[in-house]
């Protein structure tokens, strides 16, 4: 990933030592260390790659009784210098890094290749990763052996982009001739091992491709040539257009497992931080922003390419949010390559307690209004048009949770009458839509309790137990992750909807009660062998669209009532959640802080790549939930819910729900 600037002077670290200062072009690198690079791969891109190799979660297919598959025949890398090996050594060109102090940490230290790394790229750890081999030679490499073409190679090019004046302002490989490469690799192959294995090896492998920075960083932003004839939004759509015919081009020479890495935060590489951030060196938010838009187009040009080629595996990998974590909270991750807490094995199971956010379908099989197994929700879900009972267009933090951790991709309801034993020992979820820490609050709605939701998993653990045995059952429970999220119906539909608890309670005696039924529920979960246990806060409850619609006034404003109840409720729950591990020997509770990144989300929502905050997608967005959200509401909804953070007046949307599951699995769940 390049950031080419004509004016500033280099980070000294990233030339040789005994380099002359470059005059007239500069090339500022992100300089990521193989460390950190292999950190962010295996947290949050290792799943996405196994899902595209093995088309299921390998847990699954343990669970099954699949056999283990074996690795792809090959890997192969397209796109920019996160990916490129060595392919620029070969070019008349500045991009290019074949000397120190680059592969300083490289095959044991001071071997520079053409990697823009210390040491590995992403193309040798998923290569590794994947099984097929360490390191994923450059394709232009003259000493490259047919063992090495077999088994995949790099057509990478630091310095390209989707749009082919980024690689002629550079020098480089375009990624039209990066096809061209590839069409010359075929034809190596088919003449070594013949017609039949060569298609054989191009169907099966894997492809990954990375590029978009180059265009907004040394294009765009750096040049003016695009600026004068292209807005954001129609240079946005050229990079996407563009990207799509090299989709297609791979597709139409045998490729069908492609992983598609979204752009990064560009803004936030130092380079970017020197020329348009300010004294105080912070991000571009506007090269941020551009990646965003261009990241919401790419995303859903996938999900079409998906439906028109035939047996084509198009992932998209968004990398922008786990890379902003890493660069906003780097501590946090440091500290977890020294504990070694990012090489933990995935728990045994995961199991969710709480409201409508967890639940994942147990309302279904129950005698309520609080439903939602019907049209427009799960509009989204698993391919579109599937409706389960979560409460959303897509998937929940359940789902997304039990993905992230390594567990399975959904987190199925216990109520399913169609579960399997299998199901149950990967884990479930026990929520229920409607209910809270308050007894009262699940009586109002007829859901299910969270003393009603203990008692469900006592018999769930009956039924693991008599299949396999009390032992195993013990240890599943006792290594498991458990979530729990409630309060958001005890603050407003109780509390100030109905007047009920208001006459006995004021503010703060109401959050007492709540802490004391909470601080029950966990130790209940304690006594019943679980230890390691988040249990989100309460969220901005005061900003969703249904909350602005009865409190907000003209302005739709959040109600800070509300607001200011769930921060109270909070501050108690952190406080008793410190007390509880202190008392319950062997206990990991962690007290996750769900509200501050929700709220920035919905405060600062066109950072994030929304468009509205302020409204749901389902209908008018202002007051539909449940059965208001129903099928007569779809020719008022939204086209596009991507661009907005409400789902309904009362849910966030899937996509607001995975990059909070993201930032909540990176500081909490993972060192749970």
């Amino acid at each position: 990933m390049f950031a080419l600037s004509l004016k500033s002077q280099p980070p000294i670290d990233c030339l040789p030592k005994a380099s002359p200062p470059l005059v007239t072009h500069h090339l500022l690198l992100l300089c990521p260390s193989s460390t950190m690079i292999r950190t962010l791969l295996t947290i949050s891109l290792h799943l996405l790659i196994i899902s595209l190799l093995f088309g299921q979660s390998p847990v699954s297919a343990l669970m099954d009784g699949s056999p283990p598959r074996p690795p792809p025949p090959a890997f192969f890398a397209f796109g920019d210098s996160i990916l490129d090996t060595g392919n620029n050594n070969n070019l008349t060109t500045l991009i290019k890094c074949n000397f120190p102090p680059y592969g300083t940490d490289f095959m044991g230290g001071n071997k520079p290749t053409g990697r823009f790394s210390n040491g590995k790229v992403p193309s040798d750890i998923l290569a590794e990763l994947t099984g097929v081999k360490e390191y994923l030679p450059p394709y232009m490499d003259p000493n490259l052996k047919m063992e090495d073409l077999l088994t995949g190679v790099s057509f990478a090019s630091g310095g390209t982009g989707y749009d082919p004046l980024t690689s002629k302002i550079t020098s480089v490989i375009s990624l039209s001739d990066q096809l061209n490469l590839f069409k010359d690799y075929t034809r190596r192959v088919a003449a070594a091992v013949g017609r039949k294995q060569a298609v054989a090896i191009l169907r099966g492998s894997i492809y990954i491709v990375m590029a978009g920075s180059n265009d907004i960083a040394n294009n765009y932003y750096a040049v003016p040539i695009r600026r004068a004839t292209h807005d954001i939004e129609a240079y946005t759509d050229l990079l996407v257009n563009n990207a799509t015919s090299f989709y297609q081009g791979l597709y139409h020479l045998g490729a069908r497992r492609i992983g598609v890495f979204s752009a990064p935060p560009i803004g936030c590489v130092p380079s970017q931080r020197t020329i348009d951030g300010g004294v105080l060196r912070v991000c571009s938010d506007k090269q941020n922003a551009m990646a965003l838009l261009f990241n919401r187009k790419l995303s859903d040009k996938i999900d079409d390419l998906n439906r028109q080629l035939r047996g084509s595996r198009i992932m998209y990998i968004n990398v922008y949010s786990p890379m902003n974590d890493l660069i906003k909270n780097y501590s946090n991750y440091v500290s977890a390559i020294l504990d070694g807490s990012l090489a933990r094995s995935p728990p045994p199971a995961i199991f969710a307690f709480g409201d409508s956010i967890l639940d994942t379908g147990n309302n279904n099989n129950i005698t309520t209004v609080m439903r939602c197994n019907f049209l427009p929700y799960g509009r989204d879900f698993m391919g579109g048009n599937k409706p389960t009972g979560r409460f959303c267009n897509g998937k929940v933090p359940s789902d997304f949770l039990a993905e992230l951790t390594g567990v399975k991709e959904y987190l199925p309801p216990y109520l399913d009458p169609n579960l399997k034993t299998k199901d149950l020992l990967t884990g479930v979820s026990f929520a229920s839509g409607g209910t809270g820490y308050d007894p009262l609050t699940s009586n109002i709605a007829s859901v299910i309790s969270l003393s009603e939701q203990l008692n469900l998993f006592k018999d769930y653990m009956r039924k693991i137990e008599a299949a396999v045995g009390r032992m195993q059952a013990k240890t599943i429970v006792r290594e498991s992750i458990y979530i729990v999220m409630a309060v958001s119906n005890d603050i407003s539909n109780n509390y100030y909807f109905l007047p009920i608890r208001r006459v006995t309670h004021n503010v703060n005696s109401y959050t007492d009660l709540l802490i004391n039924n909470a601080t029950n529920f966990y130790k209940g979960l304690y006594q019943l062998g679980a230890r390691r246990i988040g249990v989100f806060s309460a969220l901005p409850i005061g900003c969703v669209p249904n909350g602005r619609t009865l409190d907000g006034g003209r302005q739709r404003e959040c109600s800070d009532k509300q607001n200011a109840m769930a921060l109270l409720f909070n501050r108690k729950l952190s406080n008793k959640i410190d007390a509880l591990n202190k008392q319950l020997h062997g206990s990991r509770i962690m007290y996750i802080n769900a509200y501050s990144p929700a709220y920035d989300i919905i405060k600062n929502y066109s950072n994030y790549g929304f468009k509205d905050a302020n409204k749901g997608c389902c209908g008018t967005g202002k007051i539909e939930v449940s059965a208001l959200c129903n099928p007569l509401s779809q020719a008022l909804s939204c086209k596009n819910v991507t661009s907005h953070v409400f789902w309904d007046s009362f849910h966030p949307s899937e996509r607001t729900y995975e990059i909070l599951s993201k930032e909540i699995m990176g500081k909490y769940i993972s060192k749970l």
